[in-house]
């Protein structure tokens, strides 16, 4: 099942009858809080130095966020001369990632070097292939 695609595996499950679905439906709960604590292990493992071949830490998913807030809005209004700032920013500027909806890409061009990433810590990463250590 490992080298499994997603269709296969939803191939497989439609051989499952109305009464094996509903059978394993009562199990889900379970499964979820057993796999939740083998993921919980398996990072405890990572962090203290175990090496696998097809799981390792890496850093989550980063949030865009301001680099600088307290100069954010006299930045933006610099930058952004034809668009009126109050519309985004009338008490604190939006996230990155509402800005990048409302403006142009050339625009968020333009104010993209305010930006910094900050992953929020690590979380285990799997890799279907084995990962080679250098």
């Amino acid at each position: 099942m490992q080298n499994m695609t997603p269709k296969e595996i939803r191939d497989r499950l439609g051989v499952l009858s109305i009464e094996q679905l509903d059978e394993l439906a009562a199990s889900i709960p379970i499964i979820k809080r057993w796999v939740d604590q083998l993921e919980l292990y398996l990072f405890k493992q990572l962090e203290s130095g175990v090496v696998m071949k097809h799981a390792y830490l890496g850093p989550k998913q980063a949030n865009r966020k301001w680099s600088d807030s307290c100069d954010i809005i006299q930045s933006l209004q610099s930058r952004l001369t034809e668009v009126d700032v109050d519309d985004f920013a009338p008490r604190v500027a939006l996230t990155p990632a509402k800005m990048e909806g409302i403006l142009s890409k050339e625009q968020f061009l333009q104010v993209s070097d305010l930006i910094v990433k900050e992953s929020a810590g690590l979380t285990v990463k799997f890799s279907p292939t084995a990962i080679t250590q250098s």
